[in-house]
């Protein structure tokens, strides 16, 4: 029994319990022409970077006096060092062979936890790379056409590491605000819920992975609450390393003495999974299942699904919470409306390879709008009888009849009768009148006729 989430209407959602913006990265939407803007001191906004060819730099102090000769040979110079792509730059003067000023050409990044303050143009390229996908090698390849230096890989990986335990750190707090809201709600519902005692959830969970055909070194499963629809937990799937995929490049091969020698000082390996990419929905399962109870005191205990059953075999194998808990599976309607879809589609295909064509875009062909509509009301069939199979069935096929009815035949015995009936066959019989051409009335090719432009309505 799911709680009535209609009837929690002092539980207040955070407007940010979906996204959060790191202080130190915190930017604003840009104009028009796409320029990022930061705030200054007087509220006015204001440019925070602009890609700058040092040609141009110059110019700006061209015509300034030197504070120690007084003539006018300024100069803006980029030294020789740099801190991974941030370089210094110098005020010098020609004349007197004096250097006035220098500075970065990135600020720094103020109370940050490390030891050595980053640079905002540093940290900010490692995550627009780490955001795009791409990683170093990206970035290698961009500042080959920008002519810019790039970073070493080892400087690459380690700001790659605080980034990554800075969004972790904003992902765990989600999280529980997450798991806080929800258990408000199902206290709301049930006052006898203890704050912090077991709480048995239906939840929804699915697998996805980064590349399409379930090939891809990564994946994820995701368990979302039913009556909130908040995340609550998620476990990622990796088969792959990119500090192992490199130190074998260095060391000349997995099997390699050296390589097994950095492996085991390689603590934080990447690599959590071993198997085919199809196994990571019931291996990320299985852990989000196991530390349910130990993360949120939570029991994942009904779980909706697409309609793939090794998940739930699998869970139930494990017996995660004990004997006496069993782990329920319910079924998508979505997904078993799809399956009609899918089916009809086969059903088309087989037909055309037999000889018998059944699709098309002839007249009284089995088309591709004609399957999404099937598709449709046999979904809002399944939907209008909760908990009753009986009327479920009649349901289905008295939209699978009307859809195939034509004034040569109609087939409408299965549909409801009366004056609230959609089927416009039983309406008009209910109010004793002539019914309409089903060309007006069904939306389905075989109730056209050739030559004759109808308007087409849904049942």
């Amino acid at each position: 029994l799911l709680p009535d989430f209609r009837s929690c209407s002092t539980i207040n959602f955070p407007q940010d319990i979906c996204y959060r913006e790191e202080v130190w990265l915190c930017q604003s939407s840009g104009s028009d022409v796409g320029l990022t803007r930061l705030p200054d001191e007087g509220g006015d906004d204001v440019l925070s970077t602009l890609l700058v060819c040092c040609c141009v730099l110059p110019a700006l102090v061209k015509d300034l006096a030197c504070t120690l000769c007084g003539g006018c040979f300024l100069t803006i110079r980029v030294t020789d060092s740099r801190l991974g792509m941030v370089s210094t730059l110098e005020t010098y003067c020609t004349a007197c062979d004096e250097v006035l000023n220098s500075t970065f050409s990135s600020d720094r990044i103020s109370g940050c936890k490390a030891s050595n303050e980053p640079f905002v143009m540093t940290r900010s390229v490692v995550t627009a790379t780490m955001d795009m996908g791409v990683g170093h090698g990206g970035l290698t390849k961009l500042c080959r056409y920008l002519d810019t230096p790039v970073m070493h890989h080892k400087t690459y990986v380690a700001h790659s590491k605080h980034i990554t335990t800075a969004n972790m750190e904003v992902v765990n707090s989600v999280l529980c605000e997450s798991a806080q809201i929800v258990r408000k709600v199902y206290q709301e519902f049930d006052p006898s819920v203890d704050e912090s005692g077991v709480i048995d959830l239906t939840v929804s969970y699915d697998g996805s992975w980064m590349k399409r055909g379930r090939r891809s070194s990564y994946g994820i499963g995701c368990v979302i609450d039913v009556v909130t629809g908040l995340v609550i937990d998620f476990g990622i799937m990796s088969l792959y390393c990119q500090s192992c995929a490199y130190a074998s490049k260095r060391f000349g091969g997995r099997k390699t003495k050296a390589f097994q020698k950095w492996q085991k000082k390689h603590r934080d390996c990447n690599c959590n999974y071993t198997g085919s990419s199809g196994g990571m929905e019931v291996e990320a399962a299985e852990m989000l299942w196991n530390r349910s109870l130990e993360r949120h005191n939570f029991r994942y205990t009904t779980m909706l699904s697409d309609g793939d059953s090794r998940t739930h075999k699998h869970l139930c194998d494990l017996n995660v919470y004990g004997p006496a808990v069993p782990i329920n599976k319910e079924e998508c309607v979505n997904h078993v409306a799809k399956r009609m879809g899918t089916a009809l589609r086969k059903l088309a295909s087989e037909g055309k390879k037999a000889g018998t064509t059944l699709g098309g875009r002839g007249h009284g062909r089995l088309t591709q709008a004609t399957i999404t509509k099937l598709t449709g009301y046999y979904g809002k069939a399944i939907r209008s009888h909760p908990g009753n199979t009986a009327a479920m069935r009649r349901a289905v096929f008295a939209t699978f009849f009307h859809a195939a009815s034509t004034d040569e035949e109609p087939h409408h015995n299965h549909c409801p009768v009366g004056r609230d009936s959609w089927c416009f066959f039983q309406q008009a019989l209910a109010m004793e009148e002539e019914p309409g051409p089903h060309c007006d009335n069904v939306g389905t090719p075989r109730g056209a006729r050739k030559g004759r432009v109808c308007s087409t309505r849904p049942p």
